[in-house]
């Protein structure tokens, strides 16, 4: 008889389509690297986390492929290396963007090896931000300055631009948050007109600064924007001299700045698995946390000989792992290891991204995607009807019987707990007739390991609760899995 390991296999290949830093000490900030200019962005390889890369608004694009150890410089290709965002395309890790101060964006395929302009239909080459959007990753958006400026969209992987800026008045857009957990909603913080919000993926812009200082004043600029991944209307924006937030959606704001009296919040961190955490750089309070939404916050500095900070990165892999990059000319890319912060359970982490089979039952499997930047993992499972259908019942693809389940939903720790959807309508690659979801259910997924894990399943439309065991079908992607524990 077949096993389910082959079974599986054999579904997956015929009926599928392509789907640690080193550190001195724990709790003390140690030098990464210096790179000789102001750094704005600190990013990990989605795939492999002894790949970073650093973007330096003087020097350029730093990169280490031994975790941090050695770095070099990859600017081939960019014609003024003065990099103010950089962003990675998680289904392909060696594409990334670059957004300049003066230039627009750039883009690499090969890691860095080469950049190219992609700038098409952006009329304002001075960037002052950049987001990638969190389930598409060929769409972009940037914030500009100057005559023209607002923000511009591309949905082509930055093959062309076209201005999304209706309802905007500001000129200069210094910061763009998009929300996890619901994409279409994106927030844009100005220098002097205060915050915008749409709802279409930037089709219009309405403006919800309710609450802010804004009176005619320099504090009223907005340096940065963080929405948290698990409700798109919880919003924290660092303006010149306070924290706000906001928790209906920019309806109305409120001062959130308890220990953040006269720091200049210039970056905002929110942990995804763990949206009560956040980070904020200041460039003249170091790097402050608050674990409980903003309510109050804590300096976090011991042995961070620059509080200078410009940007604060949270590990992808590694929550308690956090980088802070300073200003000027002796900017430096700092990192923390928090001892206190970690747990001892297994973590969920990208090294799990894989085709897993269920040992006991010949035929049936899963597929999981863990999704770090937005915090949130994906699970497929193929599996059959309740009853074997009626051997009358034909079909001209497959057979009648066969069935996919979806999941998804956040992560934390080693479980994820998860809503269950079903597809239904639709034919072979045909838009019509439209196919329906409909939620149905909930599965916990557990990981004991790097090699197994147990998905717990409630399914109240059949009745059907009950538990499978699951197990790797192969073990390429262990070692990986292994080295963010």
């Amino acid at each position: 008889m077949i096993s389910s390991r082959v079974a599986f296999l054999a579904l997956v290949l015929g009926l599928l389509a392509p789907l640690d830093f080193a550190s001195a000490g724990q709790d003390e900030w140690t030098d990464v690297v210096s790179t000789g200019s102001t750094i704005w962005s600190v990013v990990v390889n989605p795939g492999n986390p002894d790949i970073m890369y650093v973007g330096a608004e003087g020097t350029g694009v730093f990169k280490s492929t031994d975790a941090g150890l050695s770095w070099m410089q990859v600017n081939n290709g960019l014609t003024l290396p003065a990099v103010i965002s950089l962003h990675i395309n998680p289904d392909n890790p060696n594409t990334l963007y670059a957004a300049t101060s003066s230039v627009g964006v750039f883009k690499t395929t090969d890691g860095g090896g080469i950049w190219t302009a992609v700038n098409n239909g952006l009329t304002q080459t001075f960037l002052r931000s950049m987001v990638m959007h969190p389930e598409d990753p060929n769409i972009l958006y940037v914030g500009t300055y100057g005559a023209g400026g607002g923000v511009f969209k591309s949905t082509n992987g930055g093959q062309s631009w076209a201005a999304a800026d209706q309802g905007i008045e500001g000129l200069t857009i210094n910061a763009l948050a998009i929300a996890a957990s619901s994409p279409e909603t994106i927030y844009a913080g100005s220098d002097f007109w205060g915050i915008y919000k749409s709802t279409n993926g930037g089709g219009d812009w309405v403006k919800v600064s309710d609450g802010l200082p804004l009176n005619g004043t320099a504090n009223e600029e907005v340096h940065s924007l963080a929405v948290d991944p698990s409700d798109a209307n919880i919003v924290y924006a660092g303006m010149e001299d306070a924290l706000w937030k906001t928790t209906n959606g920019g309806g109305n704001w409120a001062a959130a700045n308890d220990n953040l009296n006269g720091v200049v919040v210039k970056s905002l961190a929110i942990d995804p698995a763990t949206p009560a955490t956040l980070y904020a750089g200041a460039s003249i309070g170091g790097v402050l946390k608050s674990t409980n939404r903003a309510q109050n916050w804590t300096a976090i500095n011991n042995g961070l000989t620059d509080a200078n900070v410009n940007t604060v990165t949270i590990h992808p892999f590694n929550r308690n792992k956090i980088f802070a990059g300073t200003f000027g000319a002796i900017a430096t890319v700092f990192e923390l290891t928090q001892s206190g912060s970690q747990s001892s359970l297994f973590q969920i982490n990208p090294g799990l991204n894989d085709a897993w089979f269920d040992p006991i039952t010949d035929g049936q499997g899963f597929f999981v995607n863990v999704f770090p930047n937005a915090g949130i993992v994906l699970v497929s499972w193929f599996t059959y009807e309740v009853e074997r259908p009626d051997e009358s019942i034909g079909a001209q693809l497959g057979e009648p019987g066969h069935r996919w389940l979806t999941a998804q939903g956040p992560y934390a720790d080693n479980e994820a707990v998860l809503d269950v959807w079903i597809t239904e309508g639709g034919v072979f690659d045909s838009p019509e007739p439209k196919v329906e979801r409909e939620r149905d259910g909930t599965i916990i997924l557990e990981f004991s390991g790097c090699n197994t894990g147990l998905v717990t399943y409630d399914i109240p439309s059949i009745g059907r609760q009950g538990s499978v065991p699951i197990q790797r079908i192969a073990t390429d992607n262990v070692p990986i899995c292994e080295s963010f524990q």
